[in-house]
């Protein structure tokens, strides 16, 4: 008997993302595969962070991680990276960059056929370097800069929030398709 190819799909997490950002990209995967003929390669969906079993996210709910890093062997098809945002003491929405996500997709997602972002998760893919050169946008014109910000952690990025030229539509590269933020 055959077995029908997979198309493997990673999505990272960490302490405190939006379950929204993981469940709904899932069940878009998971509808998908319903859709799809029966000789077409299925997604297989796993979640992956850089440790723990259970992720609490922004709402207290907590998403099980399938694998950790240093657990994946398998090359990603895609790499789906989601994100979170804290409001600061001074009431701007902050991305927040988490070094684990960063260091792993620094080193992953190059080798990935693409790399995917969800909201704030563009921060992540851009503190990665994976995001240079590529127009990018939300629907909603939310966009990020670096631009006077003070570093964070290891010499990264802090990326701010932003409305920035809602004008700029998504596009296709040599990548995939990107959406999320514009750096200046």
């Amino acid at each position: 008997m055959e077995t029908t190819p997979t198309h493997l799909v990673v999505i990272t997490v960490f302490p405190g993302i939006d379950a929204v950002d993981v469940a709904g990209p899932a069940e878009v995967f998971a509808m998908a595969n319903i859709a799809l003929p029966d000789s077409a390669a299925r997604y297989e969906v796993r979640v992956v962070a850089a440790h723990s079993d259970v992720v609490p996210t922004s709402s207290g709910l907590r998403i099980g991680v399938d694998q950790h890093f240093a657990e994946l062997q398998e090359r990603p098809d895609t790499i789906l990276v989601t994100g979170r945002v804290d409001v600061g003491d001074d009431d701007i929405p902050t991305a927040v960059v988490d070094d684990e996500v960063c260091d792993w997709l620094c080193e992953h997602g190059p080798q990935a056929g693409r790399v995917a972002t969800v909201c704030a998760g563009a921060h992540i893919a851009a503190a990665a370097g994976l995001l240079d050169g590529a127009p990018r946008n939300d629907p909603l014109g939310n966009c990020a800069t670096t631009s006077g910000r003070p570093p964070s952690g290891r010499g990264r990025p802090r990326p701010h929030l932003r409305t920035l030229r809602p004008d700029l539509d998504q596009r296709r590269d040599h990548v995939g398709y990107r959406s999320g933020a514009a750096y200046d």
